[in-house]
């Protein structure tokens, strides 16, 4: 008796030669997967709740919750692709960088590190950090940057961009100009003259 294979046997096994790189990562892990699950424990049953989000620091990840809040690091989360992790962990300025959250890098976080990635992953996203004193100073500069912004478009500071050295401006309910006030105004631009249209 032969052991002949159908042409639906063949249809259903991919041929290694037609697939990207992407398609035979994902045909490699089909492959691997089994029938078995594993086993939970009781103290991740009681930690699991659908109500609060895998990302949050607080209720997942209480020791980087304790960390922050005493100001000694500052922790966010990144899409889990290269190009965006390569922009906050080596692009820009030293004080922008983040690092990326290992157990070489955080070991108090040590039992949250994915197995596999060797990082902290949550959904599609991945657990950074940094030192608190350079995360305040890049917010701090953030916070100017916004400030100034503000104000400059103060109506005393646009006021003052063109009048003479000499002229204060100020602005407020105290200030508003009323019926019985009297406004003055001088065109100090050179007399152009009459206009004149030629048709």
């Amino acid at each position: 008796m032969t052991n002949r294979k159908s042409k639906k046997d063949d249809q259903e096994q991919p041929s290694n030669q037609t697939l990207t790189p992407e398609q035979q990562a994902i045909a490699n892990r089909v492959q691997a997967e089994t029938s078995d699950w594993e086993t939970i424990r009781e103290d991740e049953i009681n930690d699991f709740s659908l109500s609060i989000s895998p990302l949050d620091l607080k209720h997942n990840f209480p020791e980087a919750w304790k960390e922050q809040i005493e100001y000694r690091f500052a922790f966010r989360w990144c899409e889990r692709i290269d190009k965006r992790v390569d922009e906050l962990t080596r692009g820009g300025h030293p004080v922008t960088r983040w690092k990326i959250c290992t157990r070489t890098t955080t070991p108090f976080l040590s039992h949250y590190i994915d197995k596999m990635l060797g990082c902290i992953a949550r959904l599609d996203q991945i657990l950074l950090f940094r030192p608190w004193e350079r995360h305040m100073i890049e917010k701090d500069a953030k916070n100017r940057l916004v400030e100034a912004r503000v104000n400059s478009g103060k109506p005393e500071n646009v006021a003052l961009r063109s009048a003479p050295e000499k002229v204060e401006a100020y602005s407020g309910p105290e200030y508003k100009i009323g019926s019985k006030d009297e406004v003055q105004y001088e065109d100090h631009r050179e007399d152009i003259g009459d206009l004149v249209v030629e048709e």
